[in-house]
């Protein structure tokens, strides 16, 4: 089976085209009118006008007809314009000489190589239809139903590589050409003791689809097929599982943990929220356990397989990339690419005067009021180093264990996996309440409630007795209140291998974003275009910092150690910032979302 693409056409929308044209012969119909009232020279105009509109006239109650009928005319004869023009279109599209064959797959055949890539070990990319999926807090074992539907893995196979090869990063020759891109579909029965539940639906209370913990037995379950296919291989950079859950539909990942001691590209980055202060790194040039992303089939947004690809390349060792459109991390994510977090939490005096009248026991009050004082007008440098302060000065025993862990609850909701934004599509579908929630984000940004509910579920979970919950509640979020110290001009800084030192500024148009928000992100590649790894309104691309970032480290793992030309020396930097000729891939090239 042949899987072709057909060139994109510049595409006439029919209802677009419609009211333009009404719009814009309607506004002439009144132009023409008023100048006729006036006793200008458009009588002649006006009379054909008269002879064809009913009821029109050059007189108040004909201008208003006119303009009814201008754009009604207009409007119907760009309807018929736009529904031939696509017609003409699609017929013109069925020419065999159009089409240009991208991979060939044996429907027939557990593995499938789509691309060879280059070199001795190529940077390797497998995508596999996953067999079963476990349900993390029932245990149960599900058969997942894509591994019976090889027409829907196809499917969402093609819909992965299109959204690679629509990427300004991942399409440029000496990337995507290089990647040795394989298929794994095995309906067949299990080896003795082999893994076959590569995906985790974490909780049946969600909609988060992950990779299972186990990466190892992924790679083995990988490699197993590929030795019975002859190619015995076990260097594997990344793999894409397709599951067609109906449950969990919230695609995630989980990081590529490298292998450093086959060595790597060195490199240098501001890390921690001071830019000048940059730490010793390596773009590893092997991975010790791929980056695995679980992608549902159900997600059809080109956005989510490039999105959850960042997650996965990445590395918490020497970089990770994280989510931009949520206000928190996780306490292991220091080394943090492309978040920041402008830090100056602050412990209100009036919340801890009131949470006194509730605290019984002479001993928890003490702790807990020369904990406060000690944190209330210190200013830290993230949600995590809050936390950590916080675990240092509250006392561990059992008397006052809650208390620790409800303000740690208020400030930082913490997980494990990194995941994409919910599609209006699924929420409608699947969370109703929360698709209320999402919308309110998408018209007003980030609203306050959203997190403080998060929080709330956290101290229920506390808090058993509802009296003392519900007594507790206001007051716990009192505690939740920050100085709004300015975001910085610079973002980070980055050198590559003693090559020269790139500064990255951060993103002070946040617009969508509440503006209680502590965390703030790299500069956009252009305004008006949302990054990669937040919500994507209109077009979306990987911001300047990332696209070098990602240039970079997918270049050490393509050259294994050869030397290459990298978006971090001079020459290659401005490739992320200019658009390419003619034909050749850039950064900076519009990818056209499609709609969610």
């Amino acid at each position: 089976m042949k899987i072709y693409q057909i060139p994109r056409p510049r595409v006439i929308r029919p209802a677009y085209l419609g009211v333009s044209l009404g719009a814009f012969w309607g506004l002439a119909v009144l132009a023409l009118t008023l100048i006729a009232m006036a006793g200008g020279g458009t009588r002649g105009l006006v009379a054909i006008l008269q002879s064809i509109y009913p009821w029109y006239g050059a007189s108040p109650g004909g201008l208003l007809a006119g303009v009814f009928w201008g754009f009604l005319s207009a409007y119907l004869f760009g309807m018929l314009l736009g529904i031939a023009y696509t017609w003409l279109l699609r017929f013109s599209r069925k020419t065999p000489d159009k089409a240009l064959a991208l991979f060939e797959i044996d429907p027939h055949k557990k593995v499938n190589i789509i691309q060879e890539g280059s070199g001795t070990h190529p940077y390797t990319i497998v995508f596999v239809a996953n067999p079963q999926l476990e349900v993390g807090n029932s245990a149960a074992v599900l058969d997942d139903p894509v591994i019976r539907d090889p027409g829907l893995y196809t499917r969402v196979l093609v819909r992965c590589l299109r959204s690679f090869i629509t990427n300004e990063l991942l399409r440029l020759p000496d990337i995507f050409q290089q990647l040795r891109i394989i298929s794994i579909f095995d309906a067949g029965e299990i080896g003795s003791g082999e893994m076959r539940k590569l995906c985790v639906g974490i909780d049946e209370s969600t909609d988060i689809l992950a990779p299972n913990s186990d990466v190892a037995g992924i790679r083995d379950y990988i490699v197993q097929r590929l030795e019975q296919e002859g190619i015995p291989d076990r260097n594997i950079d990344l793999v894409m599982l397709i599951s067609a859950s109906d449950q969990f539909t919230r695609s995630a990942a989980r990081f590529t943990v490298d292998d450093l001691s086959k060595g790597g590209q060195p490199f240098r980055f501001s890390f921690g929220e001071d830019p000048e202060r940059m730490s010793e790194h390596i773009h590893a040039f092997y991975a010790q356990l791929p980056g695995v992303a679980a992608i549902s089939a159900w997600d059809d947004r080109l956005k989510t397989p490039v999105h959850e690809f960042a997650h996965a390349m990445s590395s918490l060792e020497n970089g990770a990339i994280d989510d931009e459109y949520i206000d928190e991390t996780h306490a292991s994510m220091e080394r943090r690419v492309n978040k920041r977090f402008r830090g100056g939490y602050l412990v209100s005096q009036t919340a801890i005067d009131e949470l006194k009248d509730h605290i019984t026991d002479p001993d928890d009050l003490e702790k807990l009021e020369t904990a406060f004082t000690e944190l209330r007008d210190h200013r830290y440098a993230s949600q995590a180093a809050f936390s950590a302060a916080a675990r240092q000065r509250i006392n561990r025993n059992e008397l006052f264990f809650n208390y620790r862990q409800i303000l740690l609850a208020v400030f930082r909701y913490r997980t494990s996996y990194r995941y994409t934004e919910k599609s209006d599509e699924q929420l409608h579908r699947y969370h109703v309440p929360d698709a209320i929630r999402d919308r309110l984000k998408t018209l007003y940004g980030q609203p306050p409630f959203y997190e403080k509910t998060k929080f709330l579920d956290q101290i229920r979970k506390l808090i058993r007795d509802k009296a003392a919950f519900q007594r507790y509640k206001l007051l716990i979020l009192r505690f939740a209140h920050f100085r709004n110290y300015p975001v910085p001009k610079v973002f980070a800084k980055y050198q590559l291998d003693g090559g020269e030192v790139l500064t990255y500024y951060s993103d002070r148009q946040r617009s969508d974003k509440d503006s209680a928000w502590v965390s703030y992100t790299p500069e956009r590649s252009a305004p008006g275009t949302s990054c990669i790894m937040d919500i994507a309104y209109h077009d979306y691309r990987y911001d300047k910092l990332l696209f070098d970032f990602m240039y970079d480290r997918l270049m050490a793992r393509i050259g294994r150690g050869t030397p290459v030309t990298t978006a971090a020396n001079p020459a290659a930097a401005k490739r992320s910032a200019k658009p390419a000729k003619s034909g050749k891939s850039a950064a900076t090239r519009s990818t056209k979302k499609k709609k969610e």
